[in-house]
């Protein structure tokens, strides 16, 4: 992947990266919809790198068929998939995840939004 960009580019990075990362300081968890445009988004490469940094734990939505790279899967603390196109499936995946996380996590309830 090669990367060029100007300086106004360079210091917008900048700032999205600031403010990523001061979200993720104080979530809980990291939830993520993974599908193969995630693999490319240089926002969700950050998104992901940052949870790794800030030790969070990640659980990710996963549309069937997308392929989890084997090391992501290790690093993952939860998985679910759910039909691509499905609101309600997705609702459900989130859901469950969301359950997981409060179990293994200790998560006080009124820490989820």
């Amino acid at each position: 992947m090669k990367l060029t960009m100007n300086d106004k580019q360079r210091e917008e990075l900048i700032e999205y990266a600031e403010k990523t990362a001061e979200s993720l300081k104080q979530s809980a968890i990291c939830l993520s919809l993974f599908t193969d445009d995630y693999k490319k988004g240089i926002d969700s490469l950050l998104q992901f790198g940052l949870s790794l940094m800030f030790d969070k734990p990640i659980y990710l939505i996963v549309p069937h068929g997308v392929a989890i790279p084997e090391k992501i899967k290790l690093i993952a603390d939860g998985i679910e998939y759910f039909n691509a196109g499905d609101i309600e499936s997705a609702k459900i995946a989130a859901n469950k995840l969301l359950l997981l996380a409060l179990e293994r996590e200790k998560i006080p309830k009124e820490r989820i939004q």
